[in-house]
C-alpha cells in the first residue's frame, strides 16, 4: 500500500511537467506552421521597406528652413545621393538578414507570449483564408505604417503639449527660464561673431534682433520670466546681456560692461532680487538654485 502511494505521488508530480512539455512541443510546431502561412520572410522586408520610405522621404523635406534657390537645389542634391547610399544599404542588408533566425527569434516569441494553442489554431485557419492572406501581407501597414501615420497626426497635440509644461514651468520656475533665454542670446551673438570678427554693437535687444534672426537664432526671446525686457549693450568687442530679476529692477552695474578675466566664477545669489547676467558668452551672476540644479 506505501510503495502504490509513493508511486502515485511520483506520478501526479511529474505528469504536469510531462504535459507542459508537451503543450511546448505543440505550441512550437503551431507557431512554426502559422510563420510559414503568413511568410514572414515578406513580411520583414515589407516592414522594412515602409521604413526605409518613410525615412526617405524625410531626407528631401525642407520643413520651415528658408533656403533660396541655389540653396534649395543643393539641400535636394545632397537629399538626392543620401537617398541613393540608403538604397545601397538596403540592398545589401536584405542579403544579410538570416530571415529564419529573425522569425524564430522576433515573431515566434511574440506569438507564444500572447497566444494559447487553441487560439493559434484559430489564427492558421483565418491567414489560409484569402480575406487572412490579403491581412498578412497588410500587417506592416498596420503596426508601423499605422505608428507613424498615428505618430504624424499627433504633432500638432504634442507640440500644444510641450509649449503648456514649457509655460507651466517658465510660471514656476522663471529665473529657470530666463537663463534659458540669455544662454540662447549670447550662443546666437557668439556664432555670429564667429563670422563677423565682432559683436554686434547695438545698445538694445530690439537692435539685436535683425543682425542674428533667423539666421543664428530662430526667435529672439525679448523678455525674462518676470516679464522684465532684457538689457543689451556692447561696445563691439563685448557684449552684456541682463535681467532685472524678480523685483524688475535693474542694479545699477547691470548695464555696464566689467573687465573680465579670461576665467571667472559665477556670482550666485541667495534670492530672486539680483540680476541676471551675461557677458561675453560667460554667466557672471544668477541665483543659488541655478548652481545647485546645474541649469546654467
Amino acid at each position: 500500500m506505501k510503495r502504490a502511494l509513493v508511486l502515485f505521488l511520483t506520478l501526479a508530480i511529474a505528469l504536469p511537467v510531462h504535459v507542459s512539455a508537451d503543450e511546448r512541443t505543440v505550441k512550437k510546431q503551431l507557431i512554426a506552421e502559422l510563420l510559414g502561412i503568413i511568410d514572414t520572410k515578406a513580411l520583414t522586408q515589407a516592414s522594412f521597406d515602409l521604413a526605409f520610405e518613410r525615412l526617405g522621404d524625410s531626407m528631401g523635406d525642407v520643413g520651415d528652413l528658408e533656403l533660396d534657390d541655389e540653396q534649395k537645389k543643393e539641400f535636394e542634391e545632397r537629399a538626392r545621393k543620401q537617398k541613393e547610399q540608403m538604397t545601397a544599404f538596403r540592398d545589401r542588408l536584405y542579403t544579410r538578414i538570416d530571415y529564419a533566425r529573425y522569425a524564430e527569434e522576433v515573431y515566434a516569441p511574440l506569438f507564444d507570449k500572447n497566444f494559447t494553442a487553441d487560439e493559434l489554431r484559430e489564427l492558421i485557419a483565418f491567414y489560409q483564408t484569402k480575406p487572412g492572406q490579403k491581412t498578412a501581407r497588410m500587417l506592416p501597414d498596420f503596426a508601423l505604417g499605422g505608428f507613424i501615420k498615428g505618430m504624424e497626426l499627433l504633432q500638432d497635440t504634442a507640440r500644444i503639449v510641450e509649449q503648456e509644461m514649457r509655460d507651466e514651468d517658465r510660471k514656476k520656475n522663471p529665473w529657470k527660464a530666463t537663463l534659458a533665454d540669455l544662454r540662447s542670446l549670447a550662443t546666437a551673438v557668439e556664432a555670429r561673431a564667429t563670422d563677423t570678427e565682432d559683436y554686434p554693437k547695438v545698445s538694445s535687444v530690439d537692435e539685436l534682433e535683425p543682425l542674428i534672426t533667423p539666421t543664428y537664432i530662430r526667435e529672439v526671446p525679448k523678455a525674462d520670466g518676470w516679464g522684465t525686457k532684457f538689457s543689451f549693450v556692447s561696445d563691439g568687442k563685448s557684449y552684456r546681456i541682463a535681467s532685472a530679476g524678480a523685483d524688475k529692477r535693474f542694479e545699477w552695474n547691470a548695464k555696464q560692461l566689467e573687465n573680465l578675466p579670461a576665467e571667472f566664477p559665477t556670482r550666485y545669489t541667495e534670492g530672486e532680487d539680483a540680476d541676471i547676467i551675461y557677458q561675453d558668452g560667460n554667466l557672471v551672476q544668477a541665483p543659488k538654485k541655478a548652481q545647485k540644479d546645474n541649469d546654467y
